[in-house]
């Protein structure tokens, strides 16, 4: 799972507070995930296989934390 520090957490100097970071990551280490889908792409079609690579990525609706997901889909399924 990809782990995202919020950037308005962050100060000008690019670095986080102590305090927050230990507060987002057991947010995110304790949360029961619950992820809705944020936005899905297409990245390359081949229609000779049939095949489109889809990118989706989602985001728990609980933590803020994101994952992205890259598989190769049917034509007829998207």
């Amino acid at each position: 799972m990809e782990r995202w520090i919020e950037l308005s957490r962050m100060n000008r100097s690019g670095r986080v507070n102590v305090e927050e970071l230990e507060e987002i990551y057991s947010r995110m280490v304790f949360c029961m995930h619950t992820y809705s889908e944020i936005n899905m792409r297409v990245i390359s079609r081949n229609n000779i296989t049939g095949l489109m690579l889809i990118e989706r990525r989602y985001k728990c609706e609980k933590c803020g934390g994101e994952i992205t997901m890259t598989t190769w889909e049917e034509l007829s399924n998207v």
